[in-house]
């Protein structure tokens, strides 16, 4: 709550925690994976603007992103991914505001968008009895300090595709779940036996 004259707040205003939200909460490795964080700039009195203002995010490392991936949009759907400085650390995305001493960056409600891959990378690393979870949160960075996001979570489900030669085997199935067990039975034909089995290339 705050008085204002005209459009000037008499005081700062808080700064609001930020919304991330996930595109999908089932994915297969290929599929795409748009993250959403989403942060209100109130309106500020000059004397009260930030020094400063980055949003952060550490993604998972089983996805796969680059910075051409992320774009910015304001409250009307305006892509306005020039006006803040995107760069990427390791998995970790930086999303800098450029213009933060300026009128124009107040009273706006900015998104970023992140395109990211799943790939099958440190998949065991989020695997559990449970099955396998990427999580993550985001995290604004101001002058007043950090504000984080709510968590969000896409379960990763795997399709078994098989084949032999001379003989049959049975096992194509999706939607597996991870740390689950799925029994495959292989019949080589008459005169035939089997040789080696080759799991992902080994």
């Amino acid at each position: 709550c705050y008085y204002q004259i005209g459009l000037q707040p008499l005081f700062k205003i808080e700064v609001p925690n930020p919304t991330k939200s996930v595109s999908t909460t089932t994915a297969r490795i290929g599929d795409t994976l748009t993250y959403n964080i989403t942060e209100l700039v109130p309106s500020e009195s000059p004397e009260f603007y930030y020094s400063g203002w980055t949003v952060t995010d550490t993604i998972p490392s089983s996805l796969s992103w680059n910075t051409g991936d992320v774009w910015i949009t304001n409250e009307y759907g305006s892509n306005v991914t020039g006006e803040f400085s995107v760069s990427k650390a390791g998995n970790t995305l930086s999303v800098r505001a450029n213009n933060v001493g300026s009128s124009s960056f107040y009273a706006h409600q900015y998104t970023i968008h992140v395109n990211t891959v799943v790939t099958s990378a440190n998949l065991a690393n989020y695997t559990s009895g449970s099955g396998t979870y990427l999580g993550n949160t985001a995290s604004i960075t101001t002058n007043r300090g950090v504000n984080n996001s709510n968590s969000v979570s896409t379960e990763i489900k795997y399709n078994i595709n098989t084949s032999i030669d001379h003989g049959t085997i049975t096992a194509t199935s999706n939607d597996n779940k991870g740390a689950s067990t799925k029994t495959v039975q292989f019949t080589p034909q008459r005169g035939y036996y089997i040789n080696r089995i080759v799991v992902d290339g080994v």
